[in-house]
């Protein structure tokens, strides 16, 4: 399994992603290219990693994204209805933002490793991730995989 390049929003046609089941994550950039790093509760992301989402269909979840930002609305995802709430554009602007994907069947249970990996790392998640489920049947198993104990109910 293999991510694709990181790719930026701006330049690159949208409509030419795979409609298939994947896993996805955004980060920004600088105006060089480099990563931003993101300070976390435990160390600083240098990959600059501000959402992991998974879906049914990379193209429209992608590409709706992107258009939430471009119109500033919530019609179509809610990370990207965070990022305009709230204002994310001033430290991670839109010019600046980048995708990868991976088109892979079990998108539920990746995202969630990739989460959990996340959150082991820094303590904490991207910044426009949020905690909520859904969560693959093997969630408190995959819990106790990664950090060694038992997750409260």
């Amino acid at each position: 399994m293999m991510w694709s390049k990181w790719l930026p929003f701006g330049e690159v046609e949208l409509g030419g992603l795979p409609e298939k089941e994947g896993i996805y994550q955004f980060r920004c950039v600088d105006e060089k290219g480099t990563p931003i790093m993101i300070s976390r509760l435990k160390g600083k992301d240098s990959n600059g990693i501000i959402y992991t989402g998974s879906s049914e269909n990379l193209k429209n979840r992608i590409k709706g994204f992107w258009k939430t930002i471009e119109n500033w609305d919530r019609s179509r995802h809610a990370a990207a209805w965070t990022y305009c709430t709230f204002k994310y554009d001033s430290l991670f602007p839109p010019h600046n933002l980048q995708f990868r994907y991976i088109a892979t069947k079990s998108t539920t249970r990746y995202e969630f490793d990739l989460l959990l990996d996340y959150r082991k790392k820094f303590m904490d998640l991207p910044p426009l991730n949020s905690n909520r489920p859904p969560y693959p049947y093997d969630w408190k198993a995959r819990i106790k995989k990664v950090f060694g104990m038992e997750p409260i109910e």
